[in-house]
């Protein structure tokens, strides 16, 4: 914004101090700044100081332009950082605990692994769930897929240790919860542990064996596990990834996660 106000500035000096068309500012700031940077600098600054409501003017009658530019560099700052973390972690990979006993979909010698930390009540990680089974089914021989929990609400605690409660019976059970329950969030919300009855009881599942499971402290260790490992990787948010210990946060895009894929096979 400081810089923003003192292009401005400079170029309604250059100008005359009249109106300029916009392009004129532009062109008379860049010329002005790059002929005597550190003299421009000082003496615009003096002017701000001194007269703070010319830049407030000249903001507020700019107001869009702005806004756009300090959005524009928001996001460029944003994929500046999510550069250097991808840089950082290729040098230097994350090493989640990986337990191939808990359920995971995909080749179980893939030489890529996602370890995904996920929230039920998350409706990003409901998109992100998708796209994880559309690249396990695009690449069946490379990529397989770890669930990890990062709740944030107390039924997605919930529903995290449903989730690992029927994976203690099946493995594809549990990830046919995972699939409707994403599916089924807003029942969940309202419903509650009725919802989850109602899934169950499609699955078939034993209910017996499930709430002797459900109220097994072991369960809801791993769960705060694995909140704790995420957090310790960086991920504050969900959904989050870890592609073979590189961190991925966020929703993105299948083309995204191609090419980290692709950046991580290329390391090798």
């Amino acid at each position: 914004m400081k810089k923003l106000a003192i292009m401005l500035v400079i170029g309604w000096l250059m100008s005359g101090c009249n109106t300029p068309k916009p392009e004129m500012i532009q062109e008379e700031a860049l010329k002005a700044v790059q002929s005597h940077p550190e003299i421009i600098k000082e003496h615009v600054l003096k002017i701000i100081r001194e007269n703070p409501e010319v830049v407030m003017d000249i903001l507020k009658e700019k107001n869009i332009e702005v806004l756009q530019l300090v959005e524009k560099g928001s996001h460029d700052l944003a994929q500046k950082r999510r550069e250097e973390r991808l840089k950082h972690d290729l040098a230097k990979p994350k090493n989640p605990k990986i337990d191939s006993t808990r359920p995971f979909i995909g080749d179980p010698n893939a030489p890529i692994t996602i370890v995904e930390y996920s929230d039920f009540q998350c409706s990003f990680c409901g998109k992100a769930a998708r796209t994880m089974h559309e690249l396990v089914e695009k690449y069946p021989r490379k990529i397989r897929v770890f669930f990890k929990h990062m709740p944030f609400h107390e039924i997605s605690r919930t529903e995290a240790m449903y989730f690992e409660a029927i994976a203690r019976q099946s493995a594809e059970k549990a990830w046919e919860f995972h699939d409707m329950a994403f599916e089924r969030r807003e029942d969940i919300i309202k419903e509650k542990e009725s919802a989850l009855q109602e899934i169950v009881n499609y699955l078939g599942v034993d209910v017996t064996r499930l709430r002797t499971d459900l109220e097994n402290k072991e369960i809801a260790n791993m769960i705060d596990d694995d909140v704790k490992e995420g957090r310790s990787f960086g991920c504050d948010a969900t959904p989050s990834f870890l592609i073979n210990g590189v961190l991925v946060v966020g929703a993105v895009p299948i083309e995204e996660f191609e090419r980290v894929i692709g950046l991580v096979e290329g390391k090798k």
